[in-house]
């Protein structure tokens, strides 16, 4: 309940940034829009990992919970896949980084927004400057893809891959 209020606010701040985050606008923003959206998912995925850990130092009332984590992941998923795209290589970079931290947070909302887009990309003529980026992305979620259970469209991808 605690988190709902700033969860609205940091979903209202990253809806602001999105036309930064665009692929075609590029400028001396985009390093530092890459890092902060790189330590946002960095810093998330790392309470979580302290949550779980026994014992815990954060008390059972200020937990992060899973509608809390899923409305974090649906935020600033978009800002990422829109960044993977972008001409300004800091913040593909930082895109990258951010989207195997989302991964590792909620792998399943990761890959069913991620895998269609692989998809598409590795099939497309038409796509080809966004083969490299998925590429790297696909190793980058690798761990996370490999604790899933068999999706039929990851064994697609990964042949696509090939």
């Amino acid at each position: 309940q605690c988190c709902s209020g700033v969860q609205a606010r940091l979903s209202q701040l990253l809806r602001s940034l999105e036309s930064y985050y665009h692929p075609s606008n590029t400028g001396p923003w985009c390093p530092v829009l890459g890092g902060f959206l790189c330590q946002l998912c960095s810093h998330m995925c790392h309470r979580l990992k302290e949550e779980q850990r026994e014992p815990s130092d954060v008390p059972a009332r200020c937990r992060i919970q899973p509608e809390d984590l899923q409305r974090f992941t649906s935020s600033v998923l978009p800002l990422a896949v829109t960044a993977l795209f972008t001409e300004d290589a800091n913040l593909t970079a930082a895109a990258n980084q951010a989207l195997r931290f989302i991964a590792r947070m909620a792998p399943r909302l990761a890959i069913e927004e991620m895998l269609p887009r692989m998809q598409q990309a590795l099939c497309s003529v038409m796509e080809a400057h966004q083969m490299l980026p998925i590429l790297n992305l696909l190793g980058s979620m690798a761990p996370a893809l490999a604790q899933l259970e068999h999706q039929p469209i990851l064994m697609e991808v990964m042949d696509l891959a090939l």
